[in-house]
């Protein structure tokens, strides 16, 4: 079985450096015994290009292990080009493009990774905590990547006043996400296995594979006469207007990273 660790975030959040602390601490490929490819790293087309940093083979110049195999993966004109799943080892990351809309990256891998046998160990989301602070517009954006997320890795902190850190994390508590909120320090994590121990904590239910009955309630004294459905629902920001349009629209992130 393969498991599969998403990694959502904007582009220019860090997630390079993070990854590499999380692949060299917290995989089998920072094992001095590791093998060559035991672990692969999925790059969507434009994550570590301009904006995640050049050079170093599209890593940003930040060494990841040498056991780490790197690989891309790509949506075009609808069609998913993902280079060899059937040779993936048991552990695979897939880095989102951090300039496209994670939605629309979500629900393509939610039909996607079930087709070729992959599991979710975890979905994690690196938090540009400097650039949502100085646009709130984008708040919206975080908490789609968040409602999806086992772990949110709170990153680029050092402008950003501790109380505004803190009442961030305090409106997901206020609402029961389960999900783990983490501090990145010099693109680290404290405790690198933890951020990936394989314990789903999203609200989001999109790869788990529930029966519709678990989520409706009934009354044993008063059943529907009539058949019903029970086909799990759709995720929130999933749903579509009967123009196509999402319900939940999200902001264009492009716009506010060439700002900077």
């Amino acid at each position: 079985m393969v498991s599969a660790y998403i990694i959502l975030g904007a582009a220019g959040s860090g997630r390079r450096e993070v990854l590499a602390d999380l692949l060299e601490n917290g995989t089998p490929a920072g094992d001095a015994r590791a093998t060559a490819g035991c672990v692969r790293l999925y790059l969507a087309d434009d994550a570590f290009t301009t904006g995640d940093g050049t050079g170093g083979g599209g890593t940003g110049g930040v060494a990841f292990p040498k056991t780490v195999e790197i690989r891309r993966w790509s949506v075009a004109g609808g069609n998913v080009s993902l280079d060899a799943p059937e040779s993936a080892p048991e552990t695979v990351f897939l880095v989102t493009d951090g300039r496209a809309n994670p939605v629309d990256q979500m629900e393509i891998l939610a039909a996607l990774l079930p087709r070729l046998g992959w599991e979710v160990a975890r979905i994690i989301t690196v938090v540009n905590c400097a650039l949502l602070a100085a646009n709130p517009a984008l708040a919206d954006w975080f908490k789609a990547c968040v409602h999806f997320s086992d772990a949110a890795l709170l990153a680029r902190r050092e402008s950003v006043p501790n109380a505004w850190v803190a009442k961030f994390v305090a409106g997901f508590k206020d609402e029961c996400n389960p999900c783990l909120f983490e501090f990145v320090k010099g693109g680290r994590v404290a405790n690198a296995p933890r951020v990936l121990v394989p314990e789903a904590r999203r609200l989001s239910m999109i790869f788990d594979d529930t029966d519709g009955l678990d989520e409706m309630e009934f009354d044993e004294n008063n059943l529907p006469d009539e058949p019903f459905d029970i086909k799990p629902g759709t995720d929130p920001w999933f749903e579509r207007a009967p123009n196509g349009a999402r319900r939940l629209p999200l902001p264009d992130i492009r716009e506010f990273l060439e700002r900077k």
